[in-house]
């Protein structure tokens, strides 16, 4: 196959510029370097590529989520109703005083956590080290009633993929996880204000305070599912209780009472916290991406710890939970609706 013939493959597959180029590169990369390819060989390793764009492609747009999120929490296209429920599409951006440019994408939410993609643009010659990305920005949620939600909130910026380190560009996906849990959350809106962006060990953080905001429009429904559990649950030889538990597809949080968020248990023995699946398949949690905090309050003594699973979860598959080796059936609990 010709050259212009392979990019004309690839011009019908509508993906990230940067990665068909990347895919292209290689594809061709046997002819540029001497090497002898079968012509059949070479067809169906385009054919092949092209497939797997074309569904990654069709993915993004089932679910309206981009690609990059999709890859970050491990999805599949099976997936896509998972995914769909809490995204918000934004597409807001704002270049301030200073040069720097600032895109909110996307936003996907559920009551325990908001993942936001944000693409930022330094100023010509500005390149922004790999290992050292942070991105800070404040939210506000506010109820369909017009009152702004109490959030408490533990921050984290995750530097995505980046096909070209060395150009003025960063995408960051930033996470929030809602300590407290929002109930009163859907149909309201959200505000999402940037402050400040370490991009250098050498410099210092580049700051956004002129005041500009994204705004937009909270999901109407949790695409999550949770339970009052009220179970005894023993730690570390002391009584406490399981009080709730929540399951969306990208978060695990439960609710224990008269439970001190300092204990040992919980942060060295996270790898006996799972999930367990309608087909007996076990959903481990994925490691580093965990918080515990005491209920915010003061008007009780609950901690809630949360976790992100390995991989992209169905709530309604989930039969079991297993924390730290006590397992919890599901099977026969309704969900609490409100």
């Amino acid at each position: 196959m010709e050259n212009r013939e392979l990019k004309r493959v690839f011009d019908q597959v509508k993906l990230f510029p940067e990665r068909q180029e990347a895919m292209l590169e290689r594809l061709l990369s046997g002819e540029r370097s001497g090497k002898t390819v079968k012509p059949m060989k070479k067809m169906v390793a385009v054919l092949v590529a092209a497939a797997l764009m074309l569904m990654a492609c069709a993915f993004t747009v089932a679910t309206g989520l981009d690609q990059r999120i999709v890859e970050y929490f491990k999805g599949e296209p099976k997936d896509a109703s998972l995914m769909s429920a809490g995204i918000v599409p934004v597409e807001q951006s704002h270049t301030y005083d200073n040069g720097w440019t600032v895109k909110i994408k996307q936003v996907l939410m559920d009551r325990n956590s908001i993942a936001t993609l944000v693409e930022l643009t330094a100023p010509e010659g500005i390149v922004p080290e790999l290992e050292y990305r942070i991105f800070d920005m404040e939210p506000t949620i506010t109820s369909a009633h017009g009152e702004e939600l109490l959030l408490g909130g533990m921050p984290r910026g995750i530097p995505l993929e980046d096909p070209d380190p060395e150009d003025n560009q960063a995408t960051i996906l930033w996470s929030y996880d809602v300590l407290l849990g929002v109930e009163e959350m859907w149909g309201g809106s959200f505000t999402l204000t940037p402050r400040q962006f370490f991009w250098s060990t050498k410099e210092g953080p580049v700051q956004f305070s002129d005041g500009w905001s994204c705004t937009g429009t909270l999901p109407t429904e949790d695409a999550g599912l949770l339970y009052q559990m009220d179970e005894p649950f023993s730690l570390e030889g002391k009584e406490l209780g399981l009080k709730s538990i929540y399951i969306s597809p990208i978060r695990f949080v439960f609710t224990l009472e008269a439970c001190d968020p300092t204990m040992d248990t919980l942060h060295e023995e996270r790898g006996s916290v799972s999930l367990t699946l309608e087909d007996g398949s076990i959903v481990k949690m994925e490691e580093g991406i965990y918080s515990a905090s005491a209920d915010q309050t003061g008007e009780t003594d609950d901690c809630r710890i949360q976790f992100q699973p390995e991989k992209l979860v169905d709530p309604e598959n989930v039969t079991a939970v297993t924390l730290y080796g006590q397992t919890f059936s599901l099977n026969g609990l309704q969900p609490v609706t409100e």
